[in-house]
């Protein structure tokens, strides 16, 4: 079929064959794939010009031949109406919120350009806020005059029946003037986005796909380390960059009882100490050795940091 394209005269038009890279449902690349597979017997058969060889013929028809099993699925023609449906009721939500890309759970967080002026933040939450309450009204009357609403919108107004009061009335803080300096972000992304992050550094150290443990023996020192990537937190630590080997080897030489070991606790610990306890009463001589060894072993692992 590439073949049979390439000869064409007429210049093939740039066709995204490749989904975005977002969860569901942000994006439905099934969906997607089924409507490219709708458009692309006619956009081939627009792309080769007229009289057409024999191996262009062919190709269409194997194509066409290819398309055609879509139709003999009967599941196809009952799905394909309800994604779309709950795409559009879906999608139509999201710019009612203005919830763009770049507030999903792996969006950029460099394109929220508000972000950085918090009057200019409030006045678009108020914005949005009013439109919202718009939409639940509008959504409502939708649902309640149609003989057959769509389940997604149904769905939707239940969930804002339930939470309309709770999506807005975002605290803010002021200086003395009146002025706002931040506004609280409407959504957690940003600590999710932090533990996504630090979760995929933590998972390429040790090499291992179960992390639970691991991040409930973390310590916090281990947190606490990617604030030296803000230029604020380092200048209020030690100055600034250059004074940063000096203020560590400060901590070094500092003897602190009130700093949390960076050693983590097994979970049978306590219960190996107790079987060890009881082993060493009942054999003090042939066990001493094996009691020593599950004691230490535990105690003796060290998280990366």
């Amino acid at each position: 079929m590439v073949r049979a394209t390439a000869s064409a005269q007429e210049p093939i038009p740039c066709i995204d064959f490749v989904a975005e890279d977002l969860p569901y449902p942000f994006s439905l690349p099934h969906l997607d794939f089924y409507r490219r597979c709708q458009e692309a017997l006619l956009r081939a058969e627009r792309w080769l010009p007229l009289p057409r060889s024999h191996v262009e013929r062919r190709a269409l028809k194997q194509l066409a031949k290819v398309f055609a099993q879509f139709d003999e699925l009967p599941r196809l023609a009952w799905v394909v109406p309800k994604l779309q449906s709950g795409w559009q009721a879906f999608s139509e939500l999201r710019d009612i919120l203005r919830l763009t890309d770049a507030e999903l759970p792996r969006g950029d967080l460099r394109y929220l350009s508000t972000r950085e002026f918090p009057e200019l933040e409030m006045a678009r939450l108020g914005e949005i806020e009013k439109t919202t309450k718009a939409y639940h009204q509008q959504l409502r009357k939708r649902v309640t005059d149609s003989h057959s609403p769509s389940r997604a919108e149904a769905v939707i107004l239940r969930y804002l029946d339930r939470y309309a009061k709770q999506l807005f009335g975002y605290p803010a803080t002021y200086d003395d003037d009146g002025n706002i300096v931040s506004v609280v972000e409407r959504t957690n992304n940003v600590a999710e986005h932090f533990f996504g992050a630090d979760k995929q550094k933590l998972r390429r150290r040790l090499g291992r796909a179960n992390l639970g443990r691991d991040l409930e023996d973390q310590p916090a020192q281990a947190v606490l380390a990617s604030n030296l990537l803000h230029n604020d937190y380092v200048g209020v630590l030690c100055g600034s960059l250059e004074h940063l080997p000096a203020a560590f080897a400060e901590l070094g030489q500092e003897t602190r009882g009130d700093v949390s070991p960076l050693q983590r606790s097994n979970r049978e610990t306590s219960l190996l100490k107790r079987i060890g306890a009881l082993i060493a009463d009942e054999h003090p001589a042939q066990n001493n050795g094996i009691i020593d060894r599950q004691i230490r072993q535990p105690d003796a692992v060290v998280t990366e940091i």
